[in-house]
């Protein structure tokens, strides 16, 4: 086997490593992200809950202290 023949070997190979690692690396980072999206979703969901609950709860105190006045 010559040095060119190698150096071509070489090359194929790496290029064939490169190409499975992001592929591989893709298919990872798909996973991930759908995973985070659904927690912060979820996250967003309970935050704005929490949010009209107070909204609620403040608006409860003043009608109560309006009426007690």
């Amino acid at each position: 086997m010559t040095k060119t023949e190698l150096d071509t070997l070489i090359a194929e190979e790496r290029r064939r490593y490169a190409r499975e690692w992001r592929e591989k690396n893709r298919e990872h980072l798909r996973e991930y992200n759908k995973r985070y999206r659904a927690k912060n979703k979820d996250r967003l969901k309970q935050r704005e809950r929490e949010m009209w609950e107070r909204k609620a709860l403040k608006r409860l105190e003043n009608e109560k202290t309006a009426t007690t006045v």
